[in-house]
C-alpha cells in the first residue's frame, strides 16, 4: 500500500527504500533549508547570535533531506555511499544540537568567552565524520529500520543491533542529556532576580539558545516517543503512525525554519520596542516622523584583556533606525562588561581602604595579597584581590591623599578616555574631579610594581620633587574566569584649572615614534617640532630631576618609561594705553583740518597719506597683540 514497507512498489526490480511521506518531508526539509540559508547570506541583520549556528545546521539539515529524497528518485544497488553521507550529516545534526545547549551553558557562565562559531562547527562535523568513518569500517551498512540506507537492519539470528545504538542512539541520548541541563540551568540561572548587566545584554541572544535548546529537545522527545509507540505496542501494525514517526526525522528543516523566523520575528520586535523608547525619550510621539538629520550613536569597544578591539564605531540613520547586527551586539555586551568591571572593582577598592585603615587603626597586618569576596551587580560574588595594602596606604599619605577624600573619589562615576593609553592598548578612567587615574595593566607589570613597592616608597620620601607618577593602588578581580590588573594612579594634569590642549609622550627617541591614528590625542617625539623654552634655573631643577628619576629606574630595571608633557594654550590680550585728553584733541583737529583741505581744495594729500598710514600700523599692531 501507499504506507507500506518493505512490502511497496518496486523500480527496475529495486526496493524502493523511501516511501512518498518521507521523501515529501525532506523535499520540504530542502526547501526550508534553502530559504534559511538565502536569508542568512542576502540580509546581514538575520546574523545575529545564535543565527551563524543555527543556519550551519539547517545546510546539515537540508544536505541530510536531500540525501533521503535522492533515495527515492534514484534508489543504489549499493547503499555504502547513501548510508556513509546518512551517517555524517545526523549526527553532524545532534552535535550541532549539543553545541547549542553548551553554547547557552557558556555564555551563561562565561561572558567573557565567546567560543567561535567555526570551532563548533568543526567539532560538529569532526563528531559526525568519526562516525561515518566507523560505520564504514564495520561493513555494518545497508537498509535501516527507517526505510533508507543507513546501519542495516539485523536480520534473523543476528542479534541486538548494537551498532545502531552505538552510532546514533548513545550519541543522541548524550546530546539530550546536555541539553536537559542546559535548558534547566539556563531557567534557573535567568529566573532569579539580580542579574548583572552583562546578561541583560546579552538577553536577546541568550532567550533564542534557549527557545533553540527547548524546541529541538521537544521534537526529539516527540521521535523518540512515537518510535517507541509504533515498536513497541503497535508493532508496525499501524502504518500511518510508522510513517508519521520516520517523515519526522526526515523534515527536521521544517523545525529550523520556524525557528528561524521565530528569532528573527523576535530580534525585529526588539529592536521596534526600543525605537519607540528612543522616540519617547526624545519627546517625539506616534505618527511624528523623526529629524531628517542623521543620528550618531558612539560605542566604544576596547577588550577586557587590554587590546583595542574596534575603537570608535558610528551608527548613523537618515530618519530611520539603524538595523542591528552582529558587531553592534558584541560592542554592547563590551560595553556592558566594562561598566559591570568598573563598578565591582570600585565597589572592591573601597571596601579596601575601609579594610586596611582599621587594620592600621587596631595594629593589625594584612596579608601582601588581601583577598575578600565583592558583590556583583547581581548575587554573584566575585574574588578581589588588593595588593600590598598597607604600603599603598603610607604612599597615598605621602602623596597628601587622605583617606576619606579618596573614597570620596572612588565613589562617583568614571569617565573614559577618549584614546587607549599607549601602544599597550590598556583602557584609562578618570575620576570625576579628575584627580586619579584608574588603567588596566598586565599580570607581569603588577607583578614588577609590587616587586619594586618597597624601594619606590624610599625613594618617593627621599624626593619629594620627583617626575614619576604616583601610584596609590594596585588590584584585581576575578570574573568570569577572568582577572582584570589595575592600577590606581594620581592625574599629574589634576590640579590644572583646565586640560592640556596638547599632551605630548617623549622617550628621547626617533623609531617609531610618531603618532598614530589609534592615538590621535597623545602626541609622540617626532610631533614635537619646536622647542620648548623655560626659565633658567627651572630647566636646571628639571635636568636635575630627570636624571635622578632614571637613575633609579635604571637601578631598579626598568625600561620603556617615558615624560609626559602637557601644554595649555593660553591668549593674552595686552591692553594699549590710553590717550590723554590733549593727544585726542590733537588728532581731532589735524582730522578737521584734513577734512577743511579737502573741501578748500588745498594740497594736504602727503599729510593725509602719512596720517592715514599711522592710524593703519596702529591698527595692525592693535590686532597683532590680539592675535
Amino acid at each position: 500500500t501507499f504506507f507500506e514497507y518493505p512490502r511497496h512498489r518496486e523500480r527496475g526490480g529495486r526496493a524502493m527504500a523511501v516511501t512518498l511521506p518521507m521523501a515529501a518531508t525532506a523535499a520540504t526539509s530542502a526547501l526550508c533549508s534553502v530559504a534559511i540559508v538565502a536569508s542568512y547570506c542576502v540580509f546581514p541583520t538575520l546574523r545575529l547570535d545564535p543565527a551563524t549556528q543555527l543556519m550551519w545546521w539547517s545546510l546539515v539539515d537540508g544536505l541530510a533531506a536531500l540525501i533521503f529524497f535522492a533515495q527515492y528518485v534514484q534508489p543504489a544497488d549499493e547503499c555504502a555511499g547513501y548510508a556513509f553521507a546518512t551517517q555524517l550529516l545526523m549526527l553532524t545534526s545532534q552535535a550541532f544540537f549539543a553545541t547549542f545547549a553548551i553554547d547557552l551553558v557558556h555564555t551563561l557562565r562565561q561572558p567573557f568567552d565567546r567560543v567561535s562559531n567555526s570551532a563548533y562547527v568543526l567539532v560538529a562535523l569532526s563528531v559526525g565524520l568519526s562516525s561515518a568513518i566507523l560505520l564504514d569500517w564495520a561493513d555494518v551498512y545497508g537498509v535501516s529500520i527507517f526505510g533508507f540506507c543507513w546501519v542495516r537492519k539485523m536480520g534473523q539470528g543476528e542479534g541486538f543491533n548494537w551498532w545502531l545504538w552505538g552510532l546514533f542512539y548513545i550519541p543522541t541520548s548524550v546530546c539530550f542529556v546536555i541539553a536537559w541541563y542546559a535548558s534547566l540551568f539556563g531557567a534557573v540561572r535567568l529566573r532569579r532576580g539580580g542579574l548583572p548587566r552583562s546578561f541583560a545584554a546579552r538577553e536577546r541572544s541568550t532567550n533564542a539558545l534557549q527557545l533553540v535548546v527547548r524546541v529541538n529537545f521537544t521534537f526529539f522527545c516527540a521521535c523518540g516517543l512515537g518510535y517507541v509507540a509504533d515498536l513497541r505496542y503497535a508493532h508496525g501494525s499501524l502504518p500511518w503512525l510508522t510513517q508519521l514517526v520516520y517523515s519526522a526525522f526526515t523534515g527536521k528543516g521544517i523545525i529550523n525554519v520556524l525557528l528561524w523566523w521565530q528569532i528573527q520575528a523576535n530580534s525585529l520586535f526588539k529592536k521596534a520596542r526600543g525605537k519607540a523608547k528612543d522616540e519617547r525619550r526624545h519627546g517625539l510621539s506616534g505618527e511624528l516622523e523623526l529629524s531628517s538629520r542623521n543620528r550618531s550613536f558612539w560605542l566604544h569597544s576596547i577588550d577586557m584583556n587590554g587590546n583595542n578591539s574596534a575603537g570608535s564605531l558610528a551608527l548613523e540613520s537618515g530618519g530611520t533606525s539603524v538595523p542591528p547586527t552582529a558587531e553592534h551586539e558584541e560592542e554592547e555586551l563590551a560595553h556592558a562588561l566594562r561598566q559591570e568591571v568598573l563598578e565591582v572593582t570600585l565597589k572592591g577598592i573601597r571596601t579596601g581602604v575601609r579594610r586596611t585603615a582599621d587594620a592600621m587603626e587596631g595594629g593589625a597586618s594584612l596579608h601582601t595579597s588581601d583577598q575578600y569576596a565583592v558583590l556583583g551587580g547581581g548575587i554573584d560574588v566575585f574574588p578581589f584581590y588588593d595588593y600590598r595594602p598597607q604600603s599603598f596606604a603610607r604612599l597615598r599619605a605621602l602623596a597628601g591623599v587622605d583617606s576619606s577624600s579618596y573614597l570620596h573619589s572612588l565613589s562617583e562615576r568614571l569617565i573614559p578616555r577618549n584614546s587607549p593609553g599607549g601602544k599597550s592598548g590598556a583602557f584609562l578612567y578618570t575620576t570625576a574631579d579628575n584627580k586619579y587615574l584608574l588603567k588596566t595593566c598586565t599580570a607581569s607589570e603588577c607583578t614588577t610594581l609590587v616587586r619594586v613597592l618597597d624601594s619606590y616608597m624610599a625613594y618617593l620620601a627621599e624626593s619629594p620633587k620627583t617626575l614619576i607618577c604616583r601610584f596609590v593602588g594596585c588590584h584585581a578581580i576575578e570574573m568570569y574566569s577572568k582577572r582584570v590588573h589595575f592600577v590606581v594612579m594620581t592625574n599629574v594634569f589634576g590640579e590644572l584649572p583646565t586640560k592640556p590642549n596638547v599632551t605630548y609622550d617623549l622617550k628621547g627617541s626617533y623609531v617609531g615614534r610618531s603618532k598614530s591614528k589609534k592615538q590621535a590625542s597623545v602626541r609622540l617625539d617626532n610631533d614635537l617640532a619646536h622647542t620648548l623654552w623655560l626659565e633658567p634655573e627651572m630647566a636646571r631643577l628639571l635636568a636635575s630631576q630627570l636624571k635622578s628619576d632614571a637613575d633609579w629606574l635604571t637601578c631598579s630595571g626598568l625600561l620603556d618609561y617615558s615624560l609626559i608633557v602637557g601644554l595649555v594654550n593660553r591668549r593674552f590680550y595686552p591692553a594699549l594705553p590710553r590717550p590723554s585728553a590733549s593727544v585726542l584733541c590733537a588728532r581731532n583737529t589735524e582730522g578737521g583740518g584734513a577734512d577743511r583741505q579737502r573741501a578748500s581744495g588745498r594740497p594736504g594729500a602727503d599729510s593725509q597719506r602719512a596720517s592715514g598710514q599711522s592710524v593703519a600700523d596702529s591698527q595692525a599692531g592693535g590686532q597683532a597683540g590680539v592675535d
